[in-house]
């Protein structure tokens, strides 16, 4: 899970640790140190152990250390320096990183040990956390709203860190640390909106102002959004428990307003905001939960929020109606959306459809399927592979319950070339549609030599006699070349070429051809001599 390993808030062998770290090094040591472990010098034999430390730290030669986290002091290294060393702080980095303590603190233990601590900021703290023990105790009657809010006050003590995978994971860490036991539904949807509220928090604080648009991330900023998107899709795809709880439906009401928030709202995470609405709609907005009425209300939300759109997002409004329309079977105006996003549609766009499609594949509604497939296609020109597979594998399952959409398939695939090549090859190949196969690999210049001679072998055996074209140009393109390679070339397919007639029982025509290719070159005498070698004269 993500929130593995996360530490503890204020633990006390870490301020500890702190504290004989800023007496026993120099700052100039820890900072060295720091760039020791920045550039990954350091080994670590067995990080698990909480006494001893044995490592090996890459300097000009490779140096033996010893760390005593209870006596930093008896620490060695057979450096040449004889005392505390950058090598021993680089150890003690390396392991607090795989604790998951902030090494950016241990970095500045000495500076930050300088720094005069008034006695009413303890004390503060000290209340605050009491406070915040006190309202957590509630986070089972509360609502969703109230769990931010306790969720921002959580972030205090790591405020001041950059916002990475390791501050995700303490962050997530603090959140559960005072989350009391949840019934089954209340759990996952804390766990969900912890995520969510996250990823948007670690996008806002990192993001760059001067940009005006506010879309940068930084990336290891990039890293850790990216992972806590991951980890909020995979907590949906895992169906919200079917239970009678007093405020299941209102918290997951009031989870769908606030992603429906933060998907309309400008910002580098818009476009996974909009992933997870369309992810929620599909899985824990369904039934038992989700009804028509549920998706007519989704849809006077939205039309209500689209007053004062900023245009940044009215592309993510357009996916979002169309996701509603398509909820109530609304498909002409559904399409008609889609239609005018043409040139417009990003990969979160395309994930959102490419999830509502498997959704009728999955409720078997196959002719209604076959038309948006239909509609979808000249859309999907230029798009990614992974999304034009999709795209392809939804027309498979069409096909194989609709046998007549066969036609539209070919069709639709055909017009998506040259994106759809690999895809559309493919399906050719598997549905033996041979001559097909070998046309498109004429249309582009394709040579029987890039492929291994297993991959031609089903064409050899079931249609030979669609390959001797693709073997007659090649040759005929590699003698034109007239030098040694492109000759050896020419003799190794002559020899395939042989084969193929033989397996056809055309012996005749192959000796034929072949007297009359020999005499055509006989002027070329590298060429003789390769076939001579190759046993051809």
């Amino acid at each position: 899970m993500f929130i593995e390993d996360a530490p503890p808030e204020n633990d006390p062998r870490w301020e500890d640790l702190l504290r004989r770290v800023a007496e026993t090094f120099d700052d100039l040591t820890l900072k060295r140190g720091y760039q020791y472990y920045k550039q990954g010098r350091v080994k670590i034999s067995d990080p698990e152990d909480m006494r001893h430390l044995q490592a090996e730290v890459a300097g000009t030669v490779t140096y033996r250390t010893r760390v005593d986290l209870e006596a930093l002091e008896d620490g060695k290294c057979s450096c040449p320096v004889g005392r505390p060393c950058k090598h021993m702080t680089a150890v003690l980095m390396e392991w607090a990183g795989y604790r998951g303590y902030p090494v950016p603190t241990l970095a500045n233990a000495k500076t930050l040990a300088s720094r005069p601590r008034p006695a009413s900021a303890g004390r503060q703290q000290n209340a605050e956390i009491e406070r915040l023990a006190r309202d957590a105790a509630r986070i089972p009657e509360m609502r969703v709203p109230q769990w931010l809010d306790l969720f921002d006050r959580c972030l205090a003590p790591v405020a001041g860190q950059v916002r990475n995978t390791q501050y995700a994971k303490q962050a997530l860490g603090l959140f559960y640390k005072i989350k009391p036991p949840l019934s089954p539904v209340a759990e996952r949807l804390f766990e969900l909106n912890a995520l969510v509220f996250l990823m948007r928090h670690s996008a806002e604080t990192q993001s760059n102002p001067a940009l005006g648009t506010n879309t940068y991330l930084g990336y290891f900023t990039h890293l850790a959004v990216t992972d806590l998107h991951e980890a909020a899709m995979g907590c949906l795809d895992r169906p919200l428990p079917v239970a009678d709880e007093p405020l299941a439906r209102d918290r997951l009401l009031e989870t769908a307003d606030i992603v429906r928030t933060a998907m309309l709202t400008p910002g580098p995470t818009q476009d996974y905001e909009l992933k997870l609405y369309g992810r929620l709609w599909e899985t824990w907005l369904a039934p038992p939960y989700g009804s028509d009425a549920l998706y007519a209300e989704e849809l006077r939300k939205l039309e209500d929020a689209e007053s004062g759109l900023p245009a940044q997002s009215k592309s993510a409004w357009d996916a979002a109606v169309l996701r509603m329309r398509f909820g109530l079977a609304d498909d002409d105006r559904a399409l008609a959306l889609l239609a005018g996003e043409s040139g417009r549609l990003g990969s979160a766009h395309v994930a959102l459809i490419t999830d509502m499609l498997g959704e009728l594949a999955r409720k078997e509604q196959w002719s209604r399927l076959l038309r948006w497939l239909t509609e979808l296609g000249p859309l999907m020109h230029g798009r990614r592979s992974k999304e034009l597979e999709a795209y392809a594998g939804l027309w498979d399952a069409v096909v194989a319950k609709l046998p007549e959409a066969e036609p539209g398939m070919w069709s639709a695939l055909e017009s998506l070339l040259p994106s759809s090549q690999p895809i559309y090859e493919a399906r050719l190949l598997a549905a033996g549609r041979y001559e097909e196969w070998i046309d498109i690999q004429l249309s582009f210049g394709r040579e029987p030599l890039d492929y291994r001679a297993t991959e031609l072998a089903p064409l050899e055996k079931e249609a030979p006699h669609a390959l001797l074209p693709f073997y007659h140009q090649a040759i005929e393109r590699y003698v034109s070349m007239k030098n040694r390679a492109s000759y050896k070339s020419a003799v190794k397919l002559l020899k395939r070429l042989a084969k193929l007639y033989k397996k056809m029982k055309r012996e005749a025509r192959w000796i034929e051809y072949y007297e009359l290719f020999e005499l055509r070159y006989s002027r070329l005498r590298a060429l003789q001599e390769e076939l001579r070698k190759g046993k051809l004269s």
